[in-house]
Order: C-alpha cells, then sequence, then structure tokens
C-alpha cells in the first residue's frame, strides 16, 4: 500500500498539464494585451504634455523677443536675406528669440514630430509662426500692439510633416492664403490649412499658441469645421 501511495504522490507532483500551460500562456497573453494599449496611451500622453509645454516655453521667448522690439514680433525666412555666405537664414525667428529661451534645442521640437530628428539636424522646428504676423500679410498684424484680443489670436501652429525637413521657409505659414475666394469657391480651404498644420498631430487633436502666451488644444474636426461655411468672421487663423 505504501507503494502505491507513493506512486500516487509521484503523479501529483509533476507539475501543471498542457492544458494547464494554455490557459496560463492565454491569460498571460491577454494582459500584455490589455497592458500594451495603455504603455502607448500613456507615452502618447507623456509626448503630447511635453510638446504643449515646449510650445509655452517657445512662445514665452517669442512675447520676450516683442516686449524688447517694441512690439515687433520675430521676422520669418520670407522677410529676412540668407546669409551670404552660408547660405543660412540665420535670422528665421526660431534663433533670432533663442537668447529668450534657456535652452531653445531642448524645446524647439516636438516629441511626436515624426521629422524631430530631421528637424533638429535641419535647425529647423516644429513649430510655425502665423503668416498674418508677417509683413507679408495684408494687413498685417507684425506688432504685438495690433493684436487687441491676442488670448483669441493665434501665435503660432504645430507644423506639418507635409512641410519637408529641407524647407528653410517651413519657419511660418500663410495662413493669409487660406481662406482666398478660391479656395472657398473650390472647397480646399482644410487641405491648405492641414497641408502646412499638423491638424492630427497628438490622436485627432494640435497644439495652437496665443498671443497672450497660453496653448491650447483644438480638434482637427472643429478646424475643419471654421474651414466651412457658413465662415466664421474674421477666419480663425486671423489675429483680432
Amino acid at each position: 500500500m505504501d507503494g502505491q501511495h507513493q506512486v500516487v504522490r509521484r503523479r501529483v507532483s509533476r507539475g501543471f498539464t498542457l492544458v494547464e500551460l494554455l490557459v496560463v500562456v492565454a491569460i498571460i497573453g491577454l494582459l500584455v494585451g490589455l497592458l500594451v494599449p495603455a504603455v502607448q496611451a500613456a507615452r502618447a500622453s507623456a509626448r503630447r504634455t511635453a510638446c504643449a509645454s515646449n510650445m509655452r516655453q517657445v512662445g514665452i521667448g517669442v512675447l520676450q523677443f516683442a516686449t524688447a522690439h517694441q512690439g515687433r514680433w520675430p521676422e520669418t525666412t520670407h522677410t529676412t536675406e540668407p546669409d551670404p555666405v552660408t547660405g543660412e537664414f540665420v535670422k528665421a525667428w526660431i534663433y533670432t528669440v533663442a537668447p529668450y529661451i534657456e535652452s531653445v534645442d531642448a524645446i524647439r521640437i516636438c516629441p511626436s514630430d515624426s521629422l524631430a530628428t530631421q528637424r533638429l539636424q535641419s535647425r529647423l522646428t516644429s513649430y510655425t509662426l502665423n503668416g498674418w504676423l508677417s509683413s507679408e500679410a495684408n494687413p498685417s498684424f507684425d506688432r504685438l500692439r495690433k493684436i487687441k484680443a491676442t488670448s483669441k489670436s493665434i501665435l503660432a501652429f504645430e507644423l506639418s510633416e507635409k512641410k519637408g525637413f529641407d524647407d528653410p521657409f517651413a519657419d511660418h505659414v500663410h495662413s493669409f492664403n487660406w481662406f482666398a475666394a478660391s479656395r472657398r469657391a473650390a472647397g480646399t480651404v482644410f487641405q491648405g490649412v492641414s497641408n502646412e498644420v499638423a491638424v492630427e498631430r497628438h490622436e485627432g487633436v494640435a497644439h495652437y499658441l496665443y498671443a497672450d502666451g497660453h496653448v491650447e488644444a483644438i480638434g482637427a474636426e472643429q478646424i475643419s469645421q471654421w474651414c466651412q461655411p457658413p465662415w466664421s468672421t474674421p477666419e480663425f487663423s486671423r489675429p483680432q
């Protein structure tokens, strides 16, 4: 009898059956499947927060620059001449405001920008100035005092990946052309906006820097609605 009991004990202690192992593996797979999206969402949220923080710091630098220059905004690559020796647009706004930012290279790139590495190496930025602030626009809002409602006036956008990292003119958008009569008639206003602005970079939303220094997250769907009739007055990109 003792030998029979010993055999039974040995059989019981041999470990998991194949079915039990498959169940454990299935449970682990299920847990991993639930965990991965949560981790990805957490990382995306962290990148989105970092992007908003970077944009806010860039905005502080731009506003400090304006304060030091009688309210004038920094020039864009369409309103300055390149260096005659290197050909670089050394007066592009991200570097003219650099003295007013603690570390411009640490904040001029959005972590969610798929061209982040290339833009960093090419001395560009993930953030792009509103063209209405340039002397190219008519009327031009090239001075801070020309903007009455700073909390409603966009200063900068997130630059679309459709604007290549080798484009020196990508430091500003041609927002003053977005709502041209021809584009309204053709129904291509939103297309023009999304060609220059990364309207969906952060899971369907993007950040917008306003002239009072605050950053606001606005969904692509809302931007699309503003780009369709009935047209809002003034258009969303035009300072007030």
